[in-house]
């Protein structure tokens, strides 16, 4: 793990030394085209770490040392992000012009989705500091409430009584029992999920209202009218 974050964190050095400041609307779609191989290329092996800790933690949340992994690769992961900032930035200050025949030419067609999909932010995009902050923000804001809701659901045992018997099962099973052929076990899974989640309504709500809340404050600032 580690030694993959490093290369990456070599690699996403270096690709910065290379690109910066050179997407311009004079760019080459050949060269625009390695540019965008060499950002998925780094992010690709970059992630590994982040998705294998996240697995890993899944398996077992009660111990530490997964949770500090998890941690750990997610703020590597996110510093590596935060170097590839420059690259949507310089793409969207390109002119509609050449946006457009990007998009429609030949050379980036495997792109053209994430393209489209990248202009279409082009309005509620900060300066790149501004992004990088919010990333990094993020580690401790929305990310991490996410990650604690996953975290309480994983640890909460749900009563469910079937046939006169009461059991304790873990989320998933739960889940499982809503979509039961039997409609006895539905109801049951119904009834054990709202109990549950009844027992643990004032910390739900409060993870809840802190991301709604942070969505708000992000809105804001990126000039999103609406939470969609």
């Amino acid at each position: 793990i580690a030694e993959t974050l490093h290369k990456a964190h070599l690699r996403v050095d270096e690709f910065q030394q290379t690109w910066r400041g050179k997407i311009t609307d004079v760019s080459l779609p050949e060269d625009i085209l390695l540019a965008l191989q060499g950002a998925e290329a780094i992010l690709q092996e970059a992630v590994k770490p982040y998705l294998y800790a996240s697995l890993l933690h899944a398996t077992d949340v009660e111990n530490p040392k997964h949770g500090m992994l998890v941690q750990k690769t997610q703020a590597a992961l996110t510093d590596i992000q935060n170097k590839l900032v420059f690259l949507e930035l310089e793409l969207l200050g390109l002119s509609d012009e050449t946006l457009r025949q990007l998009v429609d030419g030949d050379t980036l067609k495997n792109y053209a989705h994430y393209l489209k999909k990248l202009f279409l932010t082009k309005p509620h995009r900060l300066s790149e500091r501004e992004e990088q902050m919010m990333n990094d923000f993020s580690l401790t804001g929305a990310d991490a409430f996410t990650r604690l809701f996953d975290e309480e659901l994983s640890r909460k045992k749900f009563c469910v009584a079937i046939g006169g018997e009461t059991y304790e099962c873990p989320e998933e099973e739960v889940f499982n029992l809503l979509y039961d052929a039997d409609r006895e076990k539905r109801k049951a899974g119904a009834d054990a999920m709202t109990k549950g989640l009844w027992e643990d309504l004032w910390r739900l709500t409060y993870i809840f209202n802190n991301l709604a809340e942070d969505k708000h404050i992000s809105d804001r600032y990126e000039k999103y009218t609406t939470p969609e």
